[in-house]
């Protein structure tokens, strides 16, 4: 029974919403076989505070699904009588109107008490009951005027269905415009739980509360580092299984979903990449802002947020016991507003479409993927950023060649040279001070080669900048 005073004092956030269904099923009971009923309760925190009914009519396993249907009287006599012949087939009109007459689902006896008595929240609970009940070869049918189906009908039309009669509305499952409406309508019930009940498309919505606040949340902030910290350990993998080798579209892992214009890119950039989402991950561990500060960071967070809404779709067990000693907050795990506070522009992510092929040529820093790991706003290399320590790389230098030059004879390993970061970036690619100096396409692989030779160095480089 629905407590009514409770449900009146409550407040209508979507989040404390829940479902329970209820069916028995006699075992060898063959009038259970082509009718199934459920009797739904809906429940706010550990309150009922509404319920409603949704009939499963199977014309394949009921021997006459009219009758059957019938005998169960009120509004499911209604939906046989004009659904069904009297020998239990779909009729034609009801052929023509769906795409693929298989079962149907009636959902009616909706009571809901104030304040969920909204057609949204209606809408929202029978997409759950649809998406949980039926496939792409159900018509979901509902009340159109039966005496307090108003409601209903209301959230029957937010979710795409069509009148079929005076008395009924349906909805075809096998096409795609209801799946869409369902999905709209399950986007705006999350934007009203963000904001604990309040509905920001109301007109009545000023909006000054969500001002300046804060779209990383502590929780938001774990997930977001747990997603950085995956993507770097699959990133550092694969940068040292795949060295320089150049990649192929659709290669898959990290590296292979990244645009085509890095696929050829070396093992250096790969691993600079890596390094992006390292630092960005420990931005999040400290308390820091999180701001990309060069593109390469921009891609990482990019790729950073997508995972974190994965997990948080994919993988409840593991978020929960990540922010589990962490506070609650209404704007938990809004990923949408994350891509959009977090950036100063998407303009990397023009890389993924196809019809901008040879836009690298541009000369842009995000469409240059060697120029990734420098800072759009001069703030250094990708090595070396103001706010983090330059690491100490252990450089490989073969020391073969040099022997074979001096006459020596025999194997012998490597000369490891320990040396900072920001020079051995420095080295191979060009001072970060933001002159040319190394910096295009076509000095590349000449500066690389000098500087492996020993004949170039950042440090005795001169810029007339400044």
């Amino acid at each position: 029974m629905i407590n009514q005073a409770a449900a009146t004092g409550a407040k209508a956030d979507p989040a404390t919403l829940s479902l329970e269904f209820r069916h028995i099923h006699r075992l060898i009971d063959p009038g259970d076989e082509g009718v199934q009923i459920w009797q739904i309760q809906v429940i706010a925190g550990d309150q009922a505070v509404g319920s409603l009914r949704a009939t499963r009519g199977l014309y394949w396993k009921a021997d006459n699904l009219r009758e059957r249907m019938a005998d169960e009287q009120s509004f499911l006599a209604l939906v046989a009588q004009q659904l069904l012949d009297e020998q239990g087939r779909f009729g034609p009109e009801f052929e023509e109107f769906v795409d693929m007459a298989g079962s149907v689902l009636v959902v009616d006896e909706l009571d809901l008490a104030a304040p969920w008595d909204d057609p949204w929240i209606a809408a929202g609970l029978a997409a759950s009951i649809i998406d949980r009940l039926t496939d792409n070869q159900f018509a979901v049918v509902f009340p159109r005027v039966a005496p307090g189906a108003a409601l209903l009908a209301e959230a029957a039309t937010l979710l795409d269905a069509e009148p079929f009669s005076d008395d009924l509305l349906i909805i075809d499952t096998a096409l795609a415009a209801p799946e869409e409406a369902a999905h709209r309508v399950q986007e705006r019930l999350r934007s009203r739980a963000r904001y604990g009940g309040a509905d920001p498309w109301n007109e009545d919505w000023d909006g000054e509360e969500e001002e300046g606040e804060e779209v990383l949340t502590a929780r938001t902030r774990t997930v977001l580092r747990l997603a950085l910290e995956e993507l770097s350990g699959q990133a550092w993998s694969e940068a040292a299984a795949l060295g320089d080798k150049p990649l192929h579209r659709g290669a898959g892992g990290v590296f292979g979903d990244l645009p085509p214009v890095t696929l050829r890119q070396d093992g250096i950039w790969r691993r600079q990449m890596a390094r992006a989402f390292d630092d960005l991950a420990a931005d999040l561990s400290s308390g820091a802002e999180v701001r990309p500060r060069f593109t390469g960071e921009e891609m990482a967070l990019h790729l950073g947020i997508a995972r974190a809404e994965g997990l948080t779709r994919n993988r409840p067990r593991l978020v929960r016991e990540a922010v589990a000693d962490l506070p609650e907050h209404r704007r938990d795990f809004d990923w949408s507003a994350c891509s959009a506070d977090l950036f100063e522009d998407h303009d990397v992510l023009m890389l993924f479409d196809d019809s901008l092929d040879g836009i690298e040529d541009s000369g842009s820093a995000p469409t240059r993927p060697w120029a990734w790991s420098t800072s759009r706003r001069s703030t250094g290399s990708l090595l070396s950023t103001p706010n983090r320590p330059a690491p100490t790389i252990a450089v490989s230098v073969q020391r073969e060649p040099l022997r074979a030059s001096a006459g020596l004879r025999g194997p012998v390993g490597p000369l490891v040279v320990t040396r900072s970061a920001p020079d051995v970036y420095a080295d191979l690619h060009g001072p970060s001070c933001g002159c040319r100096a190394g910096s295009d396409s076509d000095d590349r692989a000449e500066v690389a080669a000098v500087a492996r030779e020993g004949e170039h160095n950042h440090r005795d480089h001169r810029c007339e900048q400044g």
